[in-house]
């Protein structure tokens, strides 16, 4: 699976590609270039997240700071295609 990221908010710019076996491994590295733009101690505390934990604490900030009324995502796949449909990722098909 491969997925291009592109996230622009203060002080946090994701913009490149991920490659996994699953949506949790993407979720997983997601998290890992998100921990080091923010740094510690915040940094720990991302990294211990379980990835469907989350990916539904990202749906909710943004819930908040949008005001919109996304539902939190189940599952690393309710994510992805979340973010794919909101235009801040994109599928890559499989060469």
């Amino acid at each position: 699976m491969r997925v291009h990221i592109n996230i622009q908010k203060e002080g946090l710019t994701i913009d490149r590609s991920f490659t996994a076996d699953d949506a949790e491994g993407i979720v997983q590295q997601l998290q890992d270039d998100i921990a080091v733009q923010i740094g510690p101690p915040l940094s720990m505390l991302i990294r211990s997240l379980p990835a469907t934990v989350f990916v539904k604490e990202i749906v909710a900030q943004i819930n908040l700071g949008k005001r919109t009324g996304f539902p939190l995502p189940n599952s690393c796949d309710d994510f992805l295609d979340l973010v794919v449909e909101q235009g801040y990722a994109a599928y890559i098909p499989d060469e």
